[in-house]
């Protein structure tokens, strides 16, 4: 019994690392399902190839756009930094001319980017001592990004895996609420994915 418990908290301590990205697929094939589901009347009930769709749409769909938002905010920190540094941008934009001729809508553009970095001075005037401990925390937590992007890359991937292997998970776990809190965990985890959903 102490070998099982040993061996129980090894494979957890094992596996630690991996939980936001097994947590976050668990979501997404909850969310899934009823598209997955949708999809293999498609392709006429073939799993393995409902499942490889799925995830190469999955990987389009959210992985390539936050992938490419990361790296710009990444790229965009090194700037954010010498900002903060200068105690505030004194130069947030050019301020954009009117041209002699302006069409309505150009015309209507710059006065709205005029005002915005009127009023993007006006805070950086008023707040910028205590904006700047707030941004360099923020400049600090940056570098999370890619850690974030990596775990929900991995859970896009472990997401049709456990879509494929859905029945199979559904009769394993299916007991499993009703022997821990009977009805009541019964009913909590049928309301957990249809708020998932």
């Amino acid at each position: 019994m102490i070998a099982l418990l040993g061996l129980m908290v090894l494979a957890v301590d094992t596996l630690a690392p991996f939980l936001p990205s097994i947590l976050w697929a668990f979501v997404l094939s909850v969310a899934l399902t009823p598209a997955y589901k949708a999809l293999l009347q498609r392709v006429g009930g073939r799993n393995l190839l409902g499942t490889w769709i799925i995830g190469v749409l999955m990987a389009l769909i959210l992985v390539l756009p936050i992938f490419g938002l990361s790296r710009a905010l990444i790229a965009f920190i090194p700037e954010a930094i010498a900002w903060v540094s200068e105690t505030g941008a004194p130069n947030l934009g050019l301020e954009l001319s009117i041209p002699k001729e302006p069409d309505p809508v150009q015309g209507r553009v710059i006065e709205m980017w005029n005002s915005l970095v009127a009023d993007l001075r006006l805070i950086r005037d008023h707040f910028g001592d205590e904006l700047r401990p707030v941004a360099f925390w923020l400049i600090g937590e940056g570098r999370l990004i890619g850690t974030l992007v990596v775990e929900f890359a991995l859970a896009v991937k472990l997401a049709p895996i456990m879509l494929h292997r859905a029945d199979t998970m559904t009769r394993m776990f299916q007991g499993l609420p009703e022997r821990i809190g009977e009805d009541f965990a019964l009913q909590m985890g049928q309301h957990a994915v249809v708020t998932i959903r």
